[in-house]
C-alpha cells in the first residue's frame, strides 16, 4: 500500500468518526478531539511531504493549514458572535495564505479572468438574494468572507497550463468545494436549514482542504500541462 493511500484512507477514517459524533448528541463532546484531527492530519502529512515544494508555495499552504485549525478550534466553541467571528477571520487569512501560494504559479489571461469574473459574480449575487435579510450585523466580515474566497479561487483558476493537469484540477477542485461548503453553511445559518447539512458541510470543507493539499503536493510531477 502507497503512503498517499495509506494516508488517504486514514483521512477518510478520521472524518467518518467525525461526522458520526456531529451527528450524535450524546457523543459530540470528543469532537473536540475529532474535528482538529481532520486539519491536523493534513497540516502533518503536508509537512512531511513537501520538501520538494518552492519556499513560497510551502510556505503560504502551511501557513494557510494552520490558520484553519486554529479556525476549527473558534467554530468547536460555539456558534455565538465572538466563536463566529473568530472563525471567520481565521479562515479569510487562511484563505490569503492559498491566493500567495496559488499566485506563484498563476498568470492572468483576460478571457479566462473576464469567463471566470462573470460566472462568480452570478453565483454571488444568487447568494447574496438569499442571505442578504438575515446577515444583519455579520454583513461586512461575511462580505470578506466571500471575497477572500472569490480571490483565491481566482488564482486556482488562474493556474491553467502553469502547473500540470494533476496539480490545476486538484487545487481549483478544492477551491470549488471550498465555497460550496461556504455556501451551505451561509444558506443555512442565513436563510433556511439545509438537509443532511452537518454531513455535508464537513464533507466538502474536509475534501476541499485534501484537493488543495493533494494539488499541491503534486505540483512539481512532470505530467502534461494539457487538458
Amino acid at each position: 500500500m502507497s503512503r498517499d493511500l495509506a494516508f488517504g484512507l486514514l483521512f477518510a477514517g478520521i472524518l467518518l468518526i467525525d461526522i458520526t459524533l456531529n451527528n450524535l448528541a450524546e457523543l459530540s463532546v470528543f469532537r473536540y478531539l475529532t474535528k482538529p484531527l481532520v486539519l491536523g492530519s493534513l497540516v502533518v502529512y503536508f509537512y512531511l511531504n513537501s520538501d520538494h515544494l518552492p519556499a513560497k508555495e510551502k510556505k503560504y499552504t502551511r501557513y494557510g493549514l494552520m490558520s484553519l485549525f486554529v479556525g476549527d478550534l473558534f467554530i468547536l466553541g460555539d456558534f455565538k458572535t465572538f466563536y463566529l467571528v473568530g472563525g471567520i477571520i481565521c479562515f479569510i487569512v487562511a484563505k490569503i495564505f492559498y491566493f500567495l501560494a496559488f499566485k506563484q504559479q498563476a498568470t492572468i489571461e483576460k478571457r479566462r479572468l473576464t469567463l471566470f469574473l462573470s460566472g462568480g459574480f452570478i453565483y454571488a449575487t444568487g447568494l447574496y438574494i438569499l442571505i442578504f435579510p438575515k446577515v444583519g450585523n455579520l454583513l461586512i466580515p461575511v462580505t470578506a468572507y466571500f471575497l477572500a474566497s472569490t480571490i483565491m479561487a481566482l488564482c486556482a483558476f488562474l493556474r491553467y497550463r502553469k502547473v500540470n493537469t494533476k496539480s490545476f484540477l486538484f487545487v481549483l477542485g478544492g477551491s470549488l468545494l471550498f465555497v460550496i461548503c461556504e455556501s451551505i453553511s451561509s444558506i443555512n445559518r442565513f436563510y433556511d436549514e439545509v438537509p443532511y447539512k452537518n454531513i455535508l458541510i464537513m464533507l466538502t470543507y474536509a475534501y476541499a482542504q485534501f484537493f488543495i493539499v493533494k494539488g499541491m503536493l503534486c505540483q512539481g510531477e512532470n505530467t502534461s500541462t494539457e487538458l
